[in-house]
């Protein structure tokens, strides 16, 4: 199941079982979370799991005021288990016989969910991350620029990867802005871009592009991108010219 449909089955569940779920169920609920964890972790997404901390003081301060908050599963659902029955309850006899040494069964106590509109809505923001990771992966992964006979080039849609001359590079998407005004001007013949053009068409902040790309520590610096010939200028690196 994808981390998609895995969100969707978990909210759907909990909005079925709003007031109370069973021991049985509260497990349930347990394996949608623990598979939800687990695809959000490759995605990169934990962080965006439902956090909503601040739910214990307010559940706490009810009048009457309600029994410490619980926090259920990875999703942090927040509730309390409903309390055991008074001491004077009728006690529940059963006709199976029990043992002298066998202990009664202890009496079986449903999870009470509390789950706010805070926590609906980190969940609807965790499903919007997801579905567009999803639609990102089924971009083609990479597109072939039409270039010399036997050039090696490519790059993704969003140019955060990119094959040069049979070498991959990836990038953040500041320093893939930056290729991506590169990758134009060779494409139209020009090569040769001033940083300031670069980083202006790529609205980044920096002086320098040399910075953009981590101090010149990328490994696409000075391999990929290679001076220009004059000063802050910079172009993308021909395999037979050896990079300045």
């Amino acid at each position: 199941m994808s981390l998609v449909m895995s969100i969707k089955a978990a909210v759907a569940y909990l909005r079925d079982h709003s007031i109370e779920m069973t021991p049985d169920e509260v497990d349930h609920f347990k394996d949608l979370a623990e598979g939800i964890y687990i695809l959000a972790s490759p995605a990169q997404l934990v962080s965006n799991l439902p956090q909503v901390p601040e739910l214990r003081p307010e559940l706490e301060s009810q009048d009457p005021p309600l029994p410490p908050v619980q926090f259920i599963t990875k999703l942090n659902l927040p509730g309390d288990w409903d309390l055991p029955a008074d001491d004077g309850a009728p006690i529940q006899h059963s006709y199976r016989l029990l043992s002298m040494d066998e202990p009664p069964a202890p009496a079986a106590r449903n999870f009470l969910p509390c789950a706010s509109p805070r926590w609906f809505h980190d969940m609807d923001v965790l499903l919007r991350l997801a579905e567009a990771n999803e639609a990102e992966e089924k971009k083609p992964s990479a597109q072939k620029i039409p270039t010399a006979v036997g050039a090696d080039v490519s790059h993704s849609a969003d140019f955060r990867s990119v094959r040069w001359f049979g070498t991959e590079y990836v990038f953040t998407p500041t320093q893939a802005a930056c290729v991506r005004v590169l990758w134009g001007a060779w494409e139209e013949g020009s090569s040769v871009v001033s940083q300031t053009t670069i980083l202006d068409k790529a609205d980044s902040r920096g002086a320098r592009l040399r910075d953009v790309f981590e101090k010149g520590k990328h490994p696409a610096w000075k391999t990929m991108i290679v001076d220009g010939g004059r000063k802050g200028a910079y172009r993308l690196a021909d395999p037979a010219t050896p990079a300045k």
